[in-house]
């Protein structure tokens, strides 16, 4: 509405010393050329022609912003022998092909406590002739994801062209969805890093590759020592226990016991003392236990001979009726604090029935900050007998998160997956530890 008010009471004037121009430059103002430019002190300024070259629509814009946008369309006075306007309302030429110039005054004593006054100086401007460029994002690839620009104009996603004007440097952003990891670019980019610049001094297509992708968590427990690796590499715990592999990968495990432990097997995703190959058809978790050797038992002593006596023959008895053996967890109910591997806390609420009520995640990682804190009475999600969860979930500011990890009688532990979160590109994986209170 302000705006509105203040144009219909501006008045402008363009006052130009017009230069002439060898006929050579005509070529340069045909018909549906745009020109946009600058207006010296400040300002924007665009030229648009059509009607077969002679008719020319001017619109300046002064440093105060819209307040001082002035628009003219030019039907006559068109110097089409020596390619310039000058009119009681516009002047300028055009000196060299694609480049078009001049000189304005803008005159306007604005509308006190509504609009400001414009400059009304005499500056000079000028503009040169747009040439656009098209620009075409495609992905491909088992995985998802969405890929933007800067300057804005692509979101793919839904948005996967866009025009620009020739020469403009274009960066493109790879932002792989939860369960997919970016595995890199084509066409006029290359390389897997997720950001890629672009100029465009011609029309160019550029492709990004999303792999889908599974989660391999690796746990160790037990009172001995020792540590599991992988083929494929990926997972060396001890101190790395978390990967993620393509979609359908085969993962070999190996248990590695510490010098004075034995390694007596696997749980979750594997089973026996054996060799540990797992398909990644889905996220998998594994348990590798190692306890310290058995104590040999002492040899009996060799009692005297004597000489036999029968034996009554014994009364059979009924077999007692064995007990069931608890789950290698057993009650895991009760409040579970701890931090992750930056220091920032983690506390879980168990119920009776093993059932993870409520949990509370932060992290601090540079401008990677956040805490996302989740509950509900009857149960988020159950730990298994094996003592491992995995809970998904998502919200504002986060494509999404998994929270999972493994629980034995006294401690926990396992990692917090974070994929697409607004102020930290990418994903990011934290491990985490704690205690039952």
């Amino acid at each position: 509405m302000r705006t509105r008010i203040a144009r219909a009471l501006l008045s402008w004037c363009l006052v130009g010393a017009t230069l002439a121009v060898a006929s050579s430059a005509h070529a340069s103002h045909s018909a549906g050329a745009t020109y946009t430019g600058r207006v010296g002190g400040g300002g924007k300024v665009t030229l648009e022609i059509s009607g077969g070259g002679n008719s020319l629509k001017f619109i300046a814009t002064n440093v105060d912003g819209d307040t001082c946008t002035f628009t003219k369309t030019v039907i006559r006075d068109v110097d089409i022998v020596n390619h310039r306007f000058s009119t009681s309302s516009a002047s300028g030429t055009f000196p060299s092909p694609g480049q078009a110039s001049g000189t304005l005054r803008f005159s306007t004593p604005g509308i006190p406590g509504l609009t400001p006054s414009c400059d009304t100086g005499t500056h000079s401007w000028s503009a040169t002739k747009i040439v656009p460029r098209s620009l075409i994002v495609k992905k491909a690839g088992t995985g998802k994801g969405t890929v933007s620009s800067t300057p804005s104009g692509i979101r793919c996603g839904s948005d996967c062209r866009e025009i620009y004007n020739k020469g403009t440097r274009v960066t493109l952003k790879a932002s792989p969805a939860s369960n997919s990891k970016f595995s890199g670019w084509g066409g006029a980019c290359s390389g897997q890093r997720k950001r890629c610049t672009v100029r465009l001094n011609r029309d160019k297509t550029v492709k990004a590759k999303f792999t889908a992708v599974r989660r391999l968590t690796v746990a160790v427990q037990g009172t001995g020592g020792g540590t599991v690796t992988s083929t494929p590499s990926g997972i060396a715990c001890g101190s790395d226990c978390g990967q993620r592999y393509k979609k359908g990968t085969i993962v070999n495990l190996t248990a590695s016991p510490a010098d004075g432990s034995v390694f007596t097997g696997w749980s979750g995703a594997c089973s026996g003392t054996g060799n540990c190959s797992v398909t990644m058809d889905r996220d998998r978790n594994v348990v590798a236990t190692f306890e310290p050797p058995s104590e040999p038992s002492p040899s009996p002593s060799p009692s005297p001979s004597a000489s036999p006596s029968p034996s009554p023959t014994p009364t059979p008895s009924p077999s007692p009726t064995p007990t069931p053996s608890p789950s290698p967890t057993g009650s895991l109910q009760g409040t579970w604090t701890g931090s992750t591997e930056q220091g920032d806390p983690v506390m879980i609420t168990v119920d009776s029935q093993n059932r993870i009520t409520y949990y509370k995640f932060g992290w601090d990682s540079g401008s990677c900050q956040s805490t996302i804190e989740v509950s509900n009475p009857n149960g988020l999600t159950q730990i298994d007998p094996n003592g491992f969860f995995d809970h998904s979930g998502s919200s504002p500011g986060f494509y999404s998160w998994t929270f999972s990890g493994v629980f034995s009688p006294s401690t926990m532990s396992g990692f917090i997956d974070i994929a697409g979160q607004s102020n930290c590109p990418g994903d990011v994986l934290v491990s985490w530890g704690g205690f039952k209170d």
